[in-house]
C-alpha cells in the first residue's frame, strides 16, 4: 500500500497506557562511554564507542547540554532489559535523561545489540534535536528514535533504518513523548517495525516512510500522528496505517468529522471503516463523514455544499495555515466520500475556529491547534443546523497541539504569567501546592 499525503492527521479515541507515577520510578541501569553531567560542552568529528550490556555510546544528564558535530556513536551491547531499554532508554546509544539536552549535526549513529536504540531521550525537559543524521538500528526491539515519560525529539533530514523485530523507527512509549519530523527518509524491515509507532504526539512533514514488515503508521490509545507532505509506502499485507484502542476495545461510532487539507484522511478514514466491517470487527452500520475546513480555505466543504465532486481552486486566507492547501490533491475523493456516505461539508469563520479551540479546552482539557478547533466548531455548527444528532454516537478527529500555532490566539486572550517547565511551579499556583526541600 503506498500513500501520496498531502495532509493527514489520525487521532485514536482510546485512553492511552497508565503512565508512572510523577518523578518516574525506574530499575533501568545507565552507563555510557562519553557522559556529560550538567554544564555544556561542544565537540566535533569524535567517535565513542560501547561494547558492553547496558552501555550507551553518549549520555547526557542533569540539564547538561552537549552539541556534536559529525559525530560517530557506535554500540553493540544487548539489553539486560527489553522494557527498561523501551521506557527508560537503558542501552540506547545517545541517551538524555533528566533534562539533559543534546544536539547532533551530521555524522551516525549505528547499533547491533538487542534494545538498542539509536537516540532516546526521556523525561520531562530532556530533548534530542538531530540535523542530517543517519540512524541504523539491527537488533530485535532496536528503535532509531524514541521519547517516553514526556520528553520530546526533533529531526530534520535524517535517514532512519531498523532491521529487527517490533523495532518501529520513529516511537513513542510509556509515558508519551513529543517528536517532530521534518524531510528524511524512514525504511523498516523487521516483523512488527513501523515506520511510526505513537503512543504520544509525533508530526511528521515531507518525509518519505517504507516499512515491509509492519503498517506504515501505528496509533496505541488516545495518541496522534500528523502528517504533511508525506509518502508512506507498507508491503505488509494488512493495513498501511493501523490504529488501535489498547484499553477499551470500544471501536463504536457513527459519525465522523474531520478536518480537511488535502483531502487524504477523510477518504482513508472511510476505506478504513470499509475493511474494519467487512472483517466483522465494527459492527456493520451506516457512518457518515462530515468534512471540516476553514471558510478562508475550503474547496472541498464549497463543492459538498454544492453537491458536486467538481473542485474550483482557491486563494487560501486563514489561521489554520495547515488546511490552507487551496487545491487539495484528492478533494475529488473526499467530496465523493462525503455525499456517497451521505453526510455534509461545511466550514468555519477564523473567529469560529478560535471559539472551537477555547470550547475544547474549557470542557475537555486538550489543547488543539487550529485545525482542530475547525472540527469542534464544524461539529457544533452541524448540530445546531440538525444535520448532526448529540445523542448519537460523533467521533471527532482533532489534531495537533496547541502550541504549534499560539500566534493564531494573539489578543484573543488574557495572557497569563509565565512559569518555568517545572511540576512544582506548576502545583504551587495552581493547586496550591508547595513542595517541601
Amino acid at each position: 500500500m503506498k500513500f501520496g499525503l498531502t495532509a493527514l492527521v489520525i487521532v485514536s479515541m482510546a485512553l492511552a497506557q497508565t503512565p508512572p507515577p510523577p518523578g518516574g520510578s525506574t530499575s533501568a541501569s545507565y552507563n555510557a562511554t562519553y557522559k556529560l553531567d550538567g554544564g555544556a560542552a561542544s565537540q566535533s568529528n569524535q567517535t565513542y564507542i560501547a561494547t558492553a550490556t547496558d552501555t550507551s555510546g553518549v549520555w547526557v544528564t542533569d540539564s547538561g547540554v552537549l552539541t556534536l558535530i559529525n559525530p560517530t556513536i557506535k554500540t553493540s551491547g544487548n539489553t539486560s532489559s527489553q522494557d527498561n531499554s523501551s521506557f527508560y532508554g537503558q542501552n540506547a546509544a545517545l541517551l538524555a535523561t533528566s533534562a539533559g539536552v543534546a544536539n547532533l549535526t551530521s555524522g551516525s549513529i549505528t547499533t547491533t545489540g538487542s534494545g538498542a536504540n539509536g537516540a532516546f531521550a526521556t523525561g520531562a525537559g530532556s530533548s534530542l534535536n538531530l540535523t542530517g543524521v543517519t540512524i541504523n538500528a539491527t537488533g530485535d526491539g532496536a528503535h532509531a528514535v524514541m521519547a517516553t515519560q514526556g520528553a520530546s525529539v526533533s529531526l530534520a533530514g535524517v535517514t532512519l533504518s531498523t532491521a529487527g523485530a517490533s523495532a518501529s523507527a520513529i516511537a513513542t512509549d510509556q509515558g508519551g513523548g513529543t517528536i517532530n519530523v521534518a524531510g528524511g527518509n524512514v525504511t523498516t524491515s523487521g516483523m512488527n517495525s513501523a515506520g511510526i509507532y505513537s503512543t504520544g504526539a509525533i508530526s511528521v512533514a515531507g518525509t518519505t516512510f517504507k516499512s515491509t514488515g509492519a503498517e506504515a503508521a501505528v496509533i496505541e490509545g488516545a495518541n496522534s500522528i500528523t502528517l504533511a507532505g508525506v509518502s508512506l509506502t507498507s508491503t505488509f499485507q494488512k493495513w498501511g496505517v493501523m490504529i488501535y484502542q489498547s484499553m477499551s476495545g470500544d471501536a463504536s461510532g457513527t459519525h465522523g468529522v474531520f478536518t480537511m487539507a488535502g483531502g487524504s484522511l477523510i477518504t482513508k478514514i472511510r476505506k478504513a471503516f470499509s475493511e474494519l466491517q467487512k472483517l466483522g470487527w465494527v459492527e456493520a452500520t451506516a457512518t457518515r463523514f462530515f468534512g471540516a475546513q476553514a471558510t478562508g480555505c475550503s474547496p472541498i466543504t464549497t463543492a459538498a455544499k454544492a453537491g458536486v465532486a467538481e473542485i474550483t481552486p482557491q486563494k487560501p486566507h486563514t489561521i489554520a495555515k495547515s488546511l490552507a492547501i487551496g487545491n487539495p490533491a484528492d478533494g475529488i475523493y473526499a467530496v465523493r466520500g462525503i455525499l456517497e456516505s451521505g453526510g455534509a461539508g461545511e466550514d468555519v469563520t477564523d473567529e469560529e475556529i478560535v471559539e472551537g479551540m477555547r470550547l475544547l479546552a474549557e470542557t475537555q482539557g486538550i489543547f488543539t491547534e487550529t485545525a482542530g478547533g475547525v472540527t469542534v466548531a464544524v461539529a457544533r455548527k452541524l448540530i445546531r443546523q440538525g444535520r448532526l444528532d448529540p445523542r448519537e454516537s460523533i467521533v471527532l478527529a482533532i489534531t495537533g497541539n496547541g502550541l504549534k500555532t499560539l500566534s493564531a490566539l494573539d489578543g484573543k486572550f488574557e495572557e497569563s504569567a509565565a512559569i518555568r517547565p517545572k511540576l512544582a511551579e506548576f502545583e504551587e499556583r495552581y493547586a496550591g501546592v508547595t513542595t517541601q526541600t
